[in-house]
């Protein structure tokens, strides 16, 4: 995604600010694969968020993003990770990196951008280069959060005017794809035992915490579209806004503020 390559763009707060998935949602991955990872490769890693666990799970784990600064972010926390290999490239030039196909490819939060169109349909390039980088029984899984929902306050219109000044500076038909939970990604032609996973308002969050204000803002002030806004608009006071307007209709600037986010797994193997 081309603003995390930007200068307007903080790799580290976006690593501090960020949601975390819980292990219980990591363990997903697991269980749809079934063993421990020989080798595997983790595409758009960002900062390293899910690394670990892949790292604690494979023998030998590749963890690639087209931007350096993730890369460099994902480097801090994996200093004594000997087991990873870290490089930054796009998702279509995995095969390029490999001696030999892995038995697992994963990426968390990253999929909508790298599977945008034409790279969506069940027999694109992509898909491809994909099932080109992966042994015959091997696992592809991808997870993604969508968008946040606050459970405590649900209409404040602080947030909502938040949203509708960011929502023009999306990279589209990326955040498109994420709002729809990965929806709009086909399965590849390869794929069998295709399996989706959703766990929201629906079924049960399984990604949720409590935050203050600030931290609700500084985790808004990562978000793709405000430092897309910010390159633009480099004095402008969304963010100081955004919490002034949120203290003003709670009433209470301590407030904690209970949030979820929907959580989707895509998910197929290769014959």
């Amino acid at each position: 995604m081309s603003q995390f390559a930007s200068k307007a763009f903080s790799s580290s707060k976006y690593a501090a600010a960020r949601p975390r998935y819980t292990t219980a949602l990591l363990d997903e991955i697991m269980r749809y694969h079934g063993r421990r990872s020989i080798r595997s490769a983790e595409l758009g890693c960002g900062p390293g968020t899910i690394t670990s666990y892949l790292a604690a799970h494979s023998d030998w784990v590749l963890a690639t993003d087209p931007s350096e600064q993730m890369i460099r972010e994902a480097g801090k926390g994996l200093a004594g990770a000997d087991n990873v290999q870290l490089r930054e490239a796009s998702a279509g030039e995995l095969p390029s990196l490999l001696t030999e196909p892995v038995d697992l490819i994963v990426s968390a939060q990253a999929a909508h951008w790298f599977h945008s169109p034409p790279n969506h349909t069940a027999d694109c390039k992509l898909w491809e280069l994909l099932g080109d980088a992966l042994t015959s029984g091997g696992s592809l899984v991808y997870l993604v959060y969508g968008d946040v929902q606050l459970l405590s306050h649900p209409h404040l219109h602080a947030f909502a005017s938040f949203k509708n000044t960011c929502a023009p500076y999306w990279q589209q038909p990326g955040r498109r794809f994420l709002e729809n939970l990965l929806r709009d990604i086909h399965f590849p032609r390869w794929g069998v035992n295709n399996r989706r996973l959703f766990y929201d308002s629906s079924t049960e969050y399984k990604l949720k915490s409590t935050t203050s204000i600030d931290a609700f803002a500084e985790y808004l002030a990562t978000w793709s579209s405000y430092s897309k806004y910010c390159e633009l608009h480099p004095t402008n006071t969304l963010i100081s806004d955004l919490k002034n307007g949120i203290n003003e209709e709670i009433g209470d600037a301590n407030a904690i503020l209970e949030m979820a986010f929907p959580v989707s797994f895509m998910m197929c193997q290769k014959l």
